[in-house]
């Protein structure tokens, strides 16, 4: 064997070690985990809960870099420039998906441009109506509905957000349709429903419970497969009568596409069994929020994938022009 083979084979074997080093050594510094939202709001809060957690785990902190606005694409675009090092995180929940439709120009592919890392949690909405609603339960709103389209009213945090979809697809579905009152936030559409200035909206369970408790709201059933904890007297809409029909946010946290497979793969551990214990469901439960199960890096990326497209097609039925 030549030296220049000799040479070339000792240079690729050190090039090896030092990957391999570099990634049993990771993490070297604090890491930024990039939010799409402001401080307080519902996903923070869960992406705090985990990045107590992993500096925990990592012996690192977990800084959270607060980036809101249109749609979550800043705090998406800042992650999708930034170096594939494992450094720079995103936190990203269901409007990641959607912008892919609802925004024409982006900066960045929503899919192509980033690797799954792990998934962190779900939280599931309700149908709540107001007092003057006259229906005692699901089936018999659907009736109404279906009577009398345009009659009843929802409520939403604006042109297609999450819960425009929801309301839209809920009348796809039962076959009719419904007036879209959009607002600024979610809470002034929950609170337009309280005052009877809109009919119906869907919310979070828990920020619902106390007005349902109060007969405040009507609670028509949880838009997710089983009951929640939070009020397990509460109805699956598919127990209430409508099979098949699912409305929950989710959380993942994404990385910059081309991040060392052994990088992601560590902090896919880590975030797994973070989510599996007690402490993490009992502290994002007070968000609403429902831990996710584990999944690898790949699943994560595919499963992103296949919301995109989900959501392409809601959003399309609902008649969302792209911005």
């Amino acid at each position: 064997m030549n030296l220049n083979v000799i040479k070339g084979l000792l240079a690729l074997a050190l090039s090896m070690l030092a990957g391999l080093v570099g990634a049993q050594a990771y993490p070297a510094q604090p890491i930024r985990m990039i939010v799409g939202f402001s401080a307080g709001s519902g996903t923070d809060a869960v992406a705090r809960v985990l990045a107590d957690a992993m500096k925990d785990e990592l012996g690192q902190p977990v800084v959270i870099v607060n980036l809101p606005g249109a749609g979550s694409t800043l705090a998406a675009a800042r992650a999708a420039a930034a170096a594939p090092d494992g450094y720079t995180l995103y936190f990203a929940d269901s409007s990641h998906a959607l912008a892919a439709s609802i925004y024409s120009k982006l900066p960045y592919d929503s899919v192509k441009d980033f690797q799954g890392i792990g998934f962190v949690s779900t939280i599931p909405f309700a149908i709540v109506a107001g007092r003057s609603v006259p229906a005692g339960d699901l089936s018999q709103f659907i009736q109404l509905a279906r009577s009398s389209p345009g009659k009843f009213s929802y409520g939403s945090s604006g042109v297609g957000a999450t819960q425009h979809l929801f309301a839209e697809t809920f009348a796809r579905q039962i076959g009719t349709r419904f007036l879209h009152v959009p607002f600024k936030s979610g809470i002034e559409a929950l609170n337009a429903v309280l005052a009877g200035d809109v009919d119906f909206t869907f919310f979070g369970v828990p920020p619902v419970l106390p007005h349902l408790q109060s007969g405040a709201l009507k609670g028509f059933g949880v838009a997710s497969a089983t009951r929640t904890a939070f009020a397990p007297n509460l109805p699956t809409i598919a127990e209430a009568g409508l099979p098949g029909f699912e409305a929950s946010t989710w959380n993942m946290v994404l990385a910059p596409k081309g991040i060392e497979p052994k990088v992601a793969e560590r902090l896919n551990q880590v975030i797994t069994k973070i989510t599996g214990t007690d402490s993490f469901r009992q502290k994002i439960g007070t968000a609403g929020a429902i831990a996710s199960a584990g999944a690898s890096p790949d699943q994560v990326t595919a499963y992103l994938a296949q919301e995109v497209s989900r959501w392409r097609e809601a959003i399309k039925a609902a008649g969302v022009g792209a911005q």
